[in-house]
This record gives C-alpha cells, sequence and structure tokens, in this order.
C-alpha cells in the first residue's frame, strides 16, 4: 500500500530520518528527488508489487545527496531512487541495497524510449502506422549529431568547469522549429568550447563514452532531450494527420508515465530496475 507525502518537517536530522519508517508505519521509506521522480517510482513499485512503503520528495539534488550519503555511512534506514546522472564517470555511483538509479541520466532517458514515442504519436494522431524503426533512426541521427556535445558536456562535469553546454534545453542547438540537430549551431558553440576545456580533459570525457555500453540516448541529460522529443512528436503527428497537436510539457509526460506503464516493463531499462528493486526486497 502506497503513502505519498512531501512534507519535510518531520525531516531534520538523521536520527529523525532513522524513525520514519515507525512514524509512517511502512516497511520502506522511499526518498526521491523531486514530484515527477515521485510518479515515476511510485509505478515502478506498483510494477514490482512492493507492499507496505511511502515516497517522500527530498527537494532537489543536494537533499538526495545527502540522503544517499546517510545510507552509504551512517546505515540510515530508507531507500534513495535516483537519477544516475554521471555517477558512473565521476566515482559517485553507489552499490548499495537502498540506493536504486535509473540505468540512463535520468528517468526522462527511460520514458523516451523509441516504442513510447511511437505509441504517443500514434495516439496524438489517431494514426498507429509511423515505423518503429523510423523513431529510431531519428534517436540515431540525433544522437549521433549530439557526440562532441556530450564528450564537452561530460568533461565540463568531470573538471568542475561550471560552463553551460548541454544543461536542460537542447533548442539552442536545433533547426528552427524542427526537432533535428542544426550543425551550423553546434560547431558554432563547439568553437567556444574547445577555448575553454582543454583537449586533455575533452579525449578523457570522450574515451569514458566510447567505453561505456549503453546508448547514447540512455546518457545524454534526459531534460536536453525534452525539447527535441516534444517537436518530433508534433511534426509527425502533423506529417500522419495532417493536423496541427498542441501537448504542453505537463502532457507529454503524463503522457509518458502511461506509455511506460503499458509497455515499459520488458525493456532493458526497466530489468535494470526491477532487479535492484528486487534485490532490496529480499535484503
Amino acid at each position: 500500500m502506497l503513502e505519498q507525502d512531501n512534507s519535510d518537517s518531520f525531516i531534520h536530522s538523521e536520527a529523525a530520518a532513522d524513525t520514519l519508517t515507525l512514524f509512517h508505519r511502512k516497511k520502506y521509506v522511499v526518498f526521491v528527488e523531486g514530484s515527477d521522480d515521485m510518479v515515476f517510482w511510485t509505478k515502478v513499485f506498483e510494477a514490482c508489487s512492493v507492499d507496505s512503503y511511502t515516497i517522500k520528495i527530498a527537494g532537489g539534488a543536494l537533499e538526495i545527496d545527502k540522503y544517499t550519503t546517510a545510507v552509504l555511512t551512517k546505515g540510515t534506514d530508507v531507500v534513495v531512487c535516483r537519477d544516475q546522472d554521471y555517477a558512473l564517470y565521476d566515482g559517485k555511483f553507489i552499490d548499495h541495497n537502498r540506493v536504486i538509479y535509473t540505468l540512463g541520466y535520468s528517468i526522462e532517458n527511460t520514458l523516451y524510449s523509441a516504442a513510447n514515442i511511437k505509441q504517443l504519436i500514434g495516439d496524438y494522431a489517431r494514426d498507429y502506422n509511423l515505423d518503429l524503426k523510423e523513431v529510431e533512426e531519428w534517436i540515431e541521427e540525433f544522437t549521433s549529431k549530439c557526440d562532441i556535445l556530450l564528450a564537452y558536456d561530460l568533461a565540463n562535469h568531470l573538471f568542475v568547469k561550471s560552463i553551460k553546454i548541454m544543461g536542460d534545453n537542447c533548442g539552442q542547438y536545433l533547426h528552427d522549429r524542427k526537432p533535428s540537430v542544426c550543425p551550423v549551431k553546434t560547431a558554432k558553440a563547439i568553437d567556444v568550447f574547445q577555448t575553454l576545456i582543454p583537449q586533455d580533459e575533452f579525449v578523457a570525457a570522450r574515451s569514458a563514452i566510447l567505453a561505456d555500453d549503453r546508448p547514447l540516448w540512455m546518457i545524454i541529460r534526459g531534460h536536453f532531450l525534452t525539447q527535441a522529443v516534444h517537436r518530433y512528436i508534433k511534426t509527425q503527428v502533423h506529417k500522419l494527420c495532417g493536423r496541427s497537436v498542441s501537448i504542453s510539457l505537463d502532457n507529454l509526460f503524463v503522457g509518458f508515465v502511461g506509455q511506460f506503464c503499458h509497455t515499459g516493463w520488458d525493456s532493458k531499462d526497466m530489468t535494470y530496475i526491477r532487479d535492484r528493486v528486487d534485490r532490496l526486497v529480499r535484503s
């Protein structure tokens, strides 16, 4: 049975965190970063048939880091479900029963699967004839044109340069009103990044990415992908049915969560997450 609570008035110390399972009369007290994460991880725990848990919103990346550290160093009796971010690269990945990561950078990377994109396009267009391969080819083309940006973004993170490279919006790198990457805009940006990040740091980041067996779509910041996905869906809907659709980002998120619940359970992402949740239950 689920109880959701985003109040942090009770959480004012590690000692208080350790009493939460008793306070809520739940077996698991699960902390997530924000409200979107709460929705996603609720669906995950439901799919994994986890009983007796409450999900609480930590209130940001720094707060979720504190709970992660408390679990690791203090044995705090809570569960942390969080985005992986660049943890595999910067040494911050924690292999612990009570710390569960997404397989990709964030929950959005899991939600924005080719199958989910195809299904949402069909729902909005009332036409399901779009070939899945076409969506996969768009994803491949998009990511291949972002590979250098991704390497600079990772180098920026690893070597603490504090430069805005990818961020949460890919719009600055896209063709106007299109879901495709503009090579002129990216080349111009890369010319600047080359003057700010030494070549050896770029090479180190690029080598780490090349050694990663995950597709680039899973490694790129999830929020960075959102505008491209949004434009791609609207573009394909117009091609299929000849009309424009208005889709807010909130509705887009809700739509993807719904599709994830129907089609996502057998994906590699969900198999990875399910294994981690099962390990928690067995521990």
